[in-house]
């Protein structure tokens, strides 16, 4: 994978560069790109307490746009633990995460609407928590780069999947009723 952008900050405070070693302290903190399949913008961003999270930005014309993370189509999404993130700025301003970047990530008209999730689930190895305890539980593992990297390209290709499923619908339903027929019999 083809990065277009990676950062790193790290305050004194959560230097993870002074934890417990593991792959966390050698990764970037952030790392940006657009998906070549569906033109979506991608963020992967490091929280405070050294875990991954991963965020795809949606257009304006998408179906799922402006939607919260409580509904039925974002729930179905299969994602890493489930879809917790939803908004016009993908990583809002508070003290979880270092910085703030909005989901205008590239040159756009129209600004995106992210859905995101997070690596801090019951078997996810939380590299702070790790870094105070000395000890990884039964069946924990750290979800590095390259799994996320995984889990947002099938995040942003279920995304267009919907996209696209939405836009063959209202093509269909705006249809002349000889085009309608044409369709019903292929």
């Amino acid at each position: 994978m083809r990065y277009a952008l990676t950062l790193d900050f790290s305050p004194d405070l959560f230097d993870r560069h002074k934890w417990k070693q593991g792959k966390w302290t050698t990764e970037h903190d952030v790392y940006l790109w657009v998906d070549p399949d569906t033109d979506y913008d991608c963020l992967i961003i490091r929280h405070r307490l050294g875990y991954l999270s991963g965020y795809v930005g949606i257009p304006q014309h998408h179906p799922l746009y402006g939607s919260s993370d409580s509904n039925e189509q974002v729930a179905a999404l299969k994602i890493h633990g489930n879809l917790l993130i939803s908004g016009s700025e993908i990583i809002e301003r508070n003290e979880d995460y270092l910085f703030s970047i909005p989901v205008v990530l590239k040159d756009r008209e129209q600004p995106l609407w992210g859905l995101g999730f997070g690596c801090h689930h019951d078997l996810d190895l939380i590299p702070y928590l790790f870094h105070l305890s000395g000890t990884i539980n039964e069946g924990e593992s750290y979800k590095d780069v390259p799994y996320l990297t995984k889990e947002v390209t099938a995040l942003a290709r279920q995304l267009k999947a919907l996209e696209n499923l939405e836009l063959g619908s209202s093509r269909r339903a705006f249809a002349s009723p000889r085009q309608r027929s044409q369709h019903q019999r292929l």
